[in-house]
């Protein structure tokens, strides 16, 4: 105050207890102030609501030290008034605050300091246009209604979503037991396919898939069948059937409690060696072909380079004779995909079962689980090859198996793409983006170029 001797001070509002003395607020500041100050300290006390706009007019500066404030009336008050403000970081107003104004670090009084002292020396206009300007634009009854309108319209319609979900859950859940109470329903998981919920009941807690495409329910029974008969254990719906409510097919599967647990690669060595060789078609081969006649008809892409390069490589590869191979393959087998229990792996997830080469799990497995940095493991890759290998296969097959996955995933986005039914820059395909599988494709290389591991 010897620094700006013109100064005083005005605190507006009635004298309270709050403080750690649990004192006069007002004898507390007056005692932590040289007494040649105190006259320029001015306690108004209580003041009515039409008096408080005479003191903001009269203003040069309002000062808000809150230790937290999350959105304060009395600011917005100040700017309306056309005051400069200055305020702690841990207020949410801050987020209004912009031009000509001074936010200094919560708790920090030589910052507090410093930022009055800049105020006083560097500023002179008294009136802050900017900020009577935001009040106005972001705080008008118009807007405060419409946005309250819009809180309320979606809180409803929240409200709906969550009973009509309830009402489909317990439909569902009707197919295998009458007598349960749902007490809640969650997300189990994001899921770009399908939408996962894990339902608690009163009696027992569930996981209800709800499938959103087109999927070869009889594949995945004759998976589960031979899995179960090579020894591993599987999650299987209970419910026999598939079970169609309000024209959406849905499956029931017994929650099982795992942990986070890293595979070992006996494990993916056991499933690789397993024999599953079927006489049906080839169905992945039919399926990506279905993609790839799409987008080599297209005279305009969204994407050019990208989806032109995967169209030439598939080209190359879509008729070697390893991809018209009949074996029954998860199509998925991810960490996600694999829970561990009271030691025990659990395979979940037969959604993407398909027929295809008897190397198209090594292709998903190394995709899924033993990449970084957008780069293959070649150690992981080549030890994984010669421990499940027995000679029918070369390097060069395991790394065409590798490619054409890549290209089935790519061709599958590019497809649906161009068809408008995804948004591959949306925030749900972002965390799957499709650049890292182009990555991957170009990592390629590196692996022929290594052979020894």
């Amino acid at each position: 105050m010897d620094i700006i001797p013109y100064i005083k001070i005005y605190i507006v509002g009635k004298d309270t207890n709050r403080n750690n003395k649990n004192i006069s607020t007002k004898k507390y500041i007056l005692k932590l102030i040289d007494k040649k100050f105190n006259d320029r300290i001015i306690f108004t006390g209580q003041v009515e609501n039409d008096d408080v706009n005479k003191y903001l007019n009269q203003a040069t500066l309002a000062i808000f030290p809150s230790n937290f404030d999350n959105y304060p009336y009395v600011v917005l008050e100040a700017m309306a008034a056309g005051k400069n403000i200055i305020c702690s970081d841990n207020m949410g107003i801050v987020d209004l605050i912009k031009d000509n104004n001074y936010i200094f670090k919560n708790g920090n009084i030589e910052d507090l300091t410093n930022k009055i002292l800049h105020f006083f020396n560097s500023n002179k206009n008294t009136i802050n246009k900017s900020n009577i300007k935001n009040v106005d634009i972001e705080c008008n009854q118009k807007k405060i209604c419409e946005k309250i309108r819009k809180y309320y319209k979606n809180t409803i319609k929240i409200y709906k979503e969550k009973s009509k979900l309830e009402k489909t859950i317990s439909d569902v859940l009707s197919n295998i037991n009458q007598s349960e109470k749902i007490i809640r329903i969650y997300k189990e998981k994001e899921n770009l396919a399908n939408d996962v919920y894990c339902v608690v009941t009163n009696k027992s807690k569930y996981i209800v898939k709800k499938y959103n495409y087109e999927y070869d329910f009889e594949l995945s029974d004759k998976l589960y069948d031979l899995y179960s008969r090579s020894g591993f254990n599987v999650v299987k719906p209970i419910n026999k059937n598939i079970i169609n409510v309000n024209g959406n097919n849905y499956n029931i599967f017994k929650y099982i409690n795992h942990i986070k647990h890293q595979i070992s690669n006996e494990f993916f060595i056991k499933i690789l060696s397993c024999e599953r060789e079927t006489k049906e078609h080839p169905t992945l081969l039919n399926k990506c072909n279905k993609y790839y006649n799409y987008l080599s008809k297209l005279k305009k892409y969204k994407i050019y380079e990208e989806e032109k390069l995967i169209l030439k490589i598939y080209e190359k590869i879509s008729n070697f004779d390893l991809l018209k191979e009949t074996y029954l393959n998860h199509g998925d087998l991810s960490e996600s995909n694999i829970l561990y229990n009271n030691e025990k792996y659990y395979i979940i997830d037969f959604d993407e079962v398909t027929i295809t080469t008897k190397l198209y799990d090594f292709a998903v497995i190394m995709v899924k689980n033993k990449i970084s940095n957008n780069k293959f493991n070649k150690k992981e890759f080549y030890k994984l090859i010669n421990e499940t290998n027995n000679g029918c296969y070369t390097i060069n097959d395991y790394i065409t198996i590798v490619k054409f996955y890549l290209c089935k995933i790519l061709l599958e986005k590019f497809y649906l793409f161009e068809k408008g039914l995804i948004d591959l820059y949306s925030k749900e395909q972002m965390k799957d983006n499709y650049k890292k599988y182009m990555k991957l494709l170009n990592n390629l290389d590196e692996l022929k170029d290594d052979k020894n591991g």
